[in-house]
């Protein structure tokens, strides 16, 4: 028997690595997150290799749209975001590789639901240099461009840390 060792290496190349940005209500931070990560994706041309989407803790129902202030400073910085507010699953824990809590409750939250094959973490772990834990809730601080800014720092080292493990 003769086996292809080639091609097991493309076809494990090929299977996008997958991340998901979760705040508590899914309209701010993990929204602002996943659309900034996905801005540096697509611009080194990475579409094809990382995925991303984003989810809040959050048991509200109602499906909203990222908060218009979020809206305007992505904009501002030429990112576009078009996402419909969602609750993270269960399954989301074995479908994504890396899940990303934006504070401390919301990474508690997540433990509480079980485990799966990805790997729970905070976002700001890849803030490196950063004297912020956690990225503040903008709802209750009003601070979005210390929001954006402490997410562009943390989705630059969480990049750079998928490129070099995963060797893309």
């Amino acid at each position: 028997m003769i086996v292809d060792i080639n091609q097991n290496e493309q076809s494990a190349v090929h299977e996008p690595i997958k991340v998901l940005f979760v705040c508590f209500a899914n309209i701010c931070r993990s929204p602002m997150a996943e659309a900034v990560f996905r801005h540096k994706v697509d611009e080194l041309g990475l579409s094809d290799s990382i995925q991303t989407d984003s989810a809040g803790v959050s048991f509200s129902s109602i499906v909203a749209n990222p908060h218009d202030r979020v809206i305007q400073i992505l904009s501002e910085k030429g990112i576009s975001c078009s996402h419909q507010s969602r609750r993270i699953q269960t399954a989301d824990l074995s479908h994504f590789d890396y899940v990303l809590a934006a504070d401390t409750t919301v990474l508690r939250s997540i433990w509480g639901m079980g485990k799966g094959k990805a790997k729970v973490q905070s976002l700001m772990k890849y803030a490196l240099g950063s004297d912020y834990t956690e990225i503040p809730d903008p709802i209750k601080t009003d601070k979005f461009e210390l929001t954006y800014d402490l997410i562009d720092k943390s989705t630059d080292g969480l990049l750079k840390f998928i490129r070099e493990t995963h060797e893309i």
